[in-house]
């Protein structure tokens, strides 16, 4: 690189970081945010998730927010901040593991796809199970990136990337589907011989199951509510025979899945052999990244965050082989792919937000703020967006930790399972605030109309902050 390269690159490089970083602050508050803040608080108060209330994802998300909680309490902001610490040591170890392996150009350039990622901006920030996930995943690619695969070093690699996709696998249940393909990369290596690529899987393998006796702890401590939890509530939205209508629809979140994880299993074939790298591979997938900065802002296009950290380490490979023959037309590409990328994630902070019907997390806090001042520590609450509990750190209405998410599963399953696995429906709810089991609703973020109506019906206003209000029953 040039010394003027040096001097671009390192400015937008500071430039992105200042964007990542104000996204703590002015990135819209998600709905999904709401349960992960409270369900980590209620793990810290002593309670478990699955058998005392529905969480319907595997542990280890939850733990991670947990163990800021148990410090420092809940924080939309802490737990912000944690995330983007994540993202940088993410950047940090992929980009070692080249400049380990010799590939100062893919470690240049991995920064840029990493950071400047619209996906890793917009769905890695806030407080979701992708961040740690990523994390994980970014793991997993650097330990792929091995020089010696037969020594001791290229061995235990292959442990590490097994204990990286488990350890993925435990935040984001989706990511299961990558376990076969981790090994297949590893076997299809050339070069080791066939007993060394054995003892490569079986050492994945061992790596990978090291996770198990966490999920078993939690599958014989919570029993039927764990399997309900974790894999029949993702049935119920797909499956179209009614609750649980048949055991194979269990399978359906892992194929729905199947275009991120082929798409993270194939970048990550393309770093195992000096061939894979020297061919097509890496500049289909950096194409494949400027496209997925190309997406709308959909809320379906954060599943493809886990595949970020696999797919712009082969992208940065391409991008280095690209420059080192077409230089002009590589540095337009990773111009075009981060101006993008950082579009509307910029927006949000140069203007506040991009869309003024979103709240923002100064708003949570100030709604939190009247809960905690007009409430008792023992007071119980109903809310839909259980995240204002949380950061006043009050409980809310049995049923409501998932706020607005329990009402969709609940509306699919029968009244003793609803019963059984602490879900309730908006219809439940209304009837149960009528009859007073609550003293006081929150209403704001996820909030449905038959319930603001019964709130509006037989309780009082006593606080209000920007769309927010705070009632007590008459």
């Amino acid at each position: 690189m040039s010394r003027w390269e040096k001097r671009v690159a390192a400015v937008v490089f500071v430039l992105l970081v200042a964007v990542l970083v104000g996204q703590i602050w002015c990135r819209p508050v998600d709905r999904d945010e709401g349960f992960w803040l409270y369900v980590p608080w209620r793990i810290t108060e002593g309670e478990m998730p699955y058998r005392d209330f529905a969480f319907p994802h595997l542990p280890l998300g939850a733990l991670y927010y947990a163990g800021m909680a148990v410090i420092w309490g809940p924080s939309l902001y802490l737990s912000r901040n944690f995330n983007v610490v994540l993202i940088l040591l993410s950047t940090a170890i992929i980009t070692w593991a080249f400049l380990r392996r010799g590939m100062k150009g893919a470690a240049v350039a991995f920064p840029f796809l990493y950071i400047g990622s619209s996906l890793v901006l917009t769905w890695l920030v806030p407080v979701k199970a992708y961040a740690p996930a990523c994390f994980a995943l970014s793991v997993g690619v650097a330990a792929a990136v091995s020089p010696r695969p037969e020594s001791r070093t290229g061995l235990l690699r292959a442990f590490v990337l097994g204990l990286a996709l488990g350890v993925a696998a435990a935040a984001r249940l989706q990511l299961l589907a990558l376990l076969p393909f981790g090994a297949l990369v590893l076997w299809l290596d050339g070069r080791r011989e066939t007993y060394g690529r054995l003892k490569a899987v079986l050492l994945y393998v061992l790596g990978y199951l090291v996770i198990a006796p966490f999920i078993v702890y939690y599958r014989v401590t919570a029993g039927d509510a764990f399997v309900f939890n974790v894999l029949t509530v993702h049935t119920l939205f797909v499956s179209q025979n009614g609750f649980f209508g048949g055991r194979l629809d269990a399978l359906v979140d892992l194929i729905k899945a199947a275009d991120v994880v082929l798409l993270a299993a194939f970048a990550l074939a393309s770093l195992r052999t000096e061939k894979a790298r020297a061919a097509v591979g890496p500049f289909v997938f950096a194409a494949v990244l400027v496209l997925v900065n190309f997406l709308p802002g959909s809320v379906q296009a954060q599943y493809f965050s886990a595949a970020i950290p696999a797919a712009a380490a082969a992208g940065a490979v391409g991008l280095a082989a690209l420059y080192r023959n077409k230089r002009t037309v590589a540095l337009l590409l990773i111009a075009v792919y981060v101006a993008f990328g950082t579009a509307r994630p910029a927006a949000k902070i140069i203007f506040g937000r991009a869309h003024k019907e979103l709240v923002g997390p100064a708003e949570v806090y100030a709604a939190a703020d009247i809960l905690r001042e007009n409430t008792y520590p023992d007071d119980v609450v109903y809310t839909g967006w259980p995240g204002y509990a949380a950061l006043a750190e009050r409980r809310v209405m049995p049923g409501w930790e998932l706020g607005y998410f329990t009402d969709r599963i609940a509306e699919r399953c029968d009244e003793a399972t609803r019963r059984r696995y602490h879900l309730v429906t908006y219809e439940e709810t209304a009837e149960r605030l009528a009859a007073g089991e609550v003293e006081f609703a929150l209403l704001g973020i996820d909030t449905a109309g038959e319930v603001g109506e019964t709130v509006t019906e037989h309780f009082e206003a006593i606080g209000e902050y920007d769309g927010a209000t705070l009632y007590t029953s008459k």
